[in-house]
């Protein structure tokens, strides 16, 4: 994380290598409410890395666009939209 609490992509960048074959990144911390850029995530990631996104701080709150996080998987616990434990 940066000072201002988003993702340090340049951390992300030394990290993120050939290795890697799963990117999961929550789209908004629920400890200081910042909404990240998946957008700008999904671009820096390679076709064959799969892209998993939890929405469960953001749903309910905002209107979410899964198209344009372009994610290949999007989770969510019902709990944060006052379902039941």
């Amino acid at each position: 994380m940066t000072d201002d609490f988003d993702i340090d992509i340049d951390d992300f960048l030394k990290k993120y290598d050939t290795t890697v074959k799963i990117v999961s990144l929550s789209a908004a911390s629920n400890v200081t409410g910042t909404i990240f850029d998946l957008v700008k995530i999904k671009k820096m990631i390679k076709a064959d890395t799969l892209f998993i996104v939890d929405g469960s701080q953001l749903l309910g709150k905002k209107v979410v666009d899964v198209k344009k996080w372009d994610c290949d998987i999007m989770i969510a616990t019902a709990h944060k939209m006052f379902a039941l434990t």
